[in-house]
């Protein structure tokens, strides 16, 4: 999703949990935090996706991944 998107799942959550259900008919979408793109110079170059442990601890640890690459 992140990658495909170019936005974390966080973004597509937090809208998801505002009532934009239409993400639901999204394919490829998983709207949970743990998801961060990969972007060099505005362009995605992939991702990175953590999944095991409560999406805040996901999402930090896919963060801490993205920066440390990017």
């Amino acid at each position: 999703s992140a990658a495909l998107f170019r936005r974390s799942g966080k973004v597509f959550g937090d809208l998801l949990g505002g009532g934009a259900q239409f993400l639901l008919a999204l394919p490829n979408l998983l709207p949970v935090d743990g998801g961060e793109p990969l972007l060099v110079d505005g362009q995605p170059v992939g991702a990175i996706g953590v999944r095991g442990s409560t999406p805040d601890n996901d999402g930090a640890v896919a963060r801490a991944g993205q920066s440390s690459l990017t």
